[in-house]
């Protein structure tokens, strides 16, 4: 059902496992209309929040182009694939479905997919609208919350049909995130071995040890650890403005839990290769960045393995030890082929 002078959604985009996607795609709203909901809807009734998350591949398989940079279809993994209507949740039944992203496509912005069945039923979306929803269709670059203008240039149908059931969804945002990947070790929490002078992170936050600032450096992985697609992308953050080196080790120090080093802990260890070294911008940096080898280039990765990530930087101010440094947690991933 199209109407004009509602909401739009926002995306968002994240997921631990290998197999994961990418992206995840959060479509935020509420349920207008609930007609007979029966099967893995009964019980769902207007005015209930709706979720619909749908993580996506970028590289693999390759995205189907419609219109070059205008319409862009991205396989959907079903294995995360879910709807919430209140309390319910409902699983992915069956389907190919797809997360297509418009981009001015022909004038206005906005989504449309993903001809999946959702609990025995059929659903179903396009939402789109004038105002510029998105700068491009590549999820990378519009990752964030996107809420929904409401009028009269935005048109929505956001549907579950079938076995007598109509439930439409109005839509409130898309949330569009980066999927984390991995597995976290060696924090600098009290969990592992004890930071060196007393300065834990807090438990939970599943960072490195406090630095100067009193923050600890975090290190997140994103992307694909596949050696057929590599898109890994190490993320630093939460460290001072100051150089910070990216390292790839083939075992975890001490059994994952780590050995005084600096101000920090050292989680990566075997052989190491230094991936680069880059400038901290509000104490956040990547690798690789562009005109970088991607990490298995750069770290010989030439067969399905694991092996383990830690970021050093430089912490100069005089703060714990005599040392000049810390480093962030480690992260463990499997690469594939």
């Amino acid at each position: 059902m199209k109407l004009n002078l509602v909401l739009l959604s926002a995306l968002a985009v994240l997921a631990p496992a290998a197999s994961a996607g990418e992206f995840r795609f959060r479509f935020l709203g509420s349920v207008s209309t609930a007609s007979n909901p029966n099967g893995a809807y009964a019980g769902v009734m207007a005015g209930d929040a709706a979720e619909l998350v749908c993580e996506v591949e970028t590289v693999t398989p390759p995205p189907v182009v419609v219109a070059p940079g205008q319409y862009v279809n991205y396989a959907v993994n079903t294995a995360t694939m879910t709807l919430r209507l209140g309390s319910i949740v409902v699983p992915y039944t069956s389907g190919a479905p797809v997360v297509g992203m418009v981009n001015a496509f022909p004038v206005s912005d906005g989504v449309q997919g993903p001809a999946a069945s959702m609990g025995s039923k059929n659903l179903a979306y396009s939402i789109n609208h004038n105002s510029g929803l998105w700068v491009s269709t590549d999820p990378a670059q519009n990752v964030g919350t996107h809420p929904i203008v409401v009028d009269s240039s935005f048109s929505f149908t956001f549907q579950v049909t079938g076995g007598g059931t109509f439930l439409e969804i109005f839509p409130s945002s898309i949330v569009v995130e980066r999927v984390e990947v991995g597995t976290g070790f060696c924090f600098g929490d009290g969990s592992g071995t004890a930071c060196p002078c007393a300065n834990s992170s807090p438990t939970g936050t599943g960072v490195g040890c406090l630095n100067s600032l009193g923050t600890g450096g975090k290190l997140r992985v994103y992307g694909l650890a596949s050696l057929a697609g590599d898109t890994l992308q190490l993320a630093g953050s939460q460290m001072p403005i100051s150089s910070a080196l990216y390292f790839q080790g083939t075992t975890q120090q001490s059994g994952g839990l780590g050995v005084a080093f600096g101000d920090g802990l050292r989680c990566a260890s075997g052989t190491i290769i230094r991936l680069g070294t880059k400038s901290n911008v509000s104490g956040a940096s990547q690798y690789p960045a562009a005109g970088d080898p991607s990490v298995s280039v750069r770290g010989l990765v030439t067969s399905p393995g694991t092996r383990e990530y830690q970021c050093w930087y430089r912490n100069a101010a005089a703060f714990c030890t005599a040392s000049t440094f810390n480093l962030t947690n480690g992260v463990s991933i499997s690469w594939t082929m």
